[in-house]
């Protein structure tokens, strides 16, 4: 279940019309890859005409910066997150406040407008109200994404988001949706955007990708670890090249 403090900071973004995309724990609590997390963690809209709303919106949370840097336009574009502390209303007792980090630019993720479109938008229920509060999170390839680190501790959140990703991806007539390994996903995240894969056979498995650099899908061809090691990179790269000689209609290009 969803804090009432963090329900009530989420009814206040959407009151306020502010663009903004849950991500980070919440988000993965929501998706079913984890069971709770004590931060708030949003993408927002860092333009000139949204930011004026987000103000609006955190001067009625009475939220306040904690640290570095300021809340201002130029840092969000940067790529900073801006930490803010939200109290508890007086009603909720003895409640710590809330951490709430606000980012607009994130490393091998998307723009804020790409990840608008695929959003996901959830209802929840508010104990505090007969209303549901609409929530639009981040999508789960996105947040795969967003979660890419290198710390250890962040893999097993991965292969989670993965696993619920492969859920939601079932067909109804509960046929298999193979998605591919985290590790992979992860590594590749800065080029490609794996979606799911497209065919196994014995030395390797073939994944339909998006090329972010060239806004086109692709097919990536990865090896089995145990053909790897006994076929050899030099062979993989000659078949390669072979591949990239042929030219016809129905074939694509490499």
């Amino acid at each position: 279940m969803i804090p009432i403090q963090i329900l009530r900071v989420l009814s206040t973004i959407r009151r306020f019309d502010v663009p903004a995309l849950l991500m980070g724990g919440q988000a993965c609590v929501l998706y079913g890859a984890a069971e709770y997390s004590r931060d708030l963690d949003l993408a927002v809209l860092a333009t000139a005409a949204a930011l004026p709303r987000l103000t609006d919106a955190l001067r009625a949370l009475r939220a306040t910066v904690i640290a570095v840097p300021r809340f201002e336009q130029e840092y969000l574009a940067r790529g900073h997150a801006v930490h803010f502390s939200v109290p508890p209303d007086a009603d909720l007792g003895a409640v710590p406040p809330l951490r709430v980090d606000i980012m607009s630019h994130m490393r091998g993720v998307a723009p804020f407008e790409e990840l608008w479109e695929r959003r996901t938008t959830i209802a929840l229920a508010d104990p505090s109200s007969p209303e549901e509060i609409l929530v639009d999170l981040m999508s789960l390839g996105d947040l795969v994404h967003a979660k890419k680190t290198q710390r250890d501790k962040d893999w097993p959140m991965l292969r989670r988001l993965v696993d619920a990703s492969y859920a939601s991806g079932r067909p109804p007539d509960g046929s298999r949706v193979t998605v591919p390994p985290s590790r992979l996903i992860a590594a590749l995240s800065d080029r490609y955007r794996l979606e799911r894969e497209l065919g196994a056979g014995g030395m390797a498995t073939v994944y339909l990708a998006h090329d972010l650099e060239h806004d086109r899908n692709v097919a990536i061809k990865v090896l089995r670890d145990d053909v790897a090691a006994s076929v050899g990179r030099e062979r993989f790269l000659r078949e390669i090249q072979l591949a990239a000689r042929l030219s016809h209609p129905h074939i694509l290009p490499l």
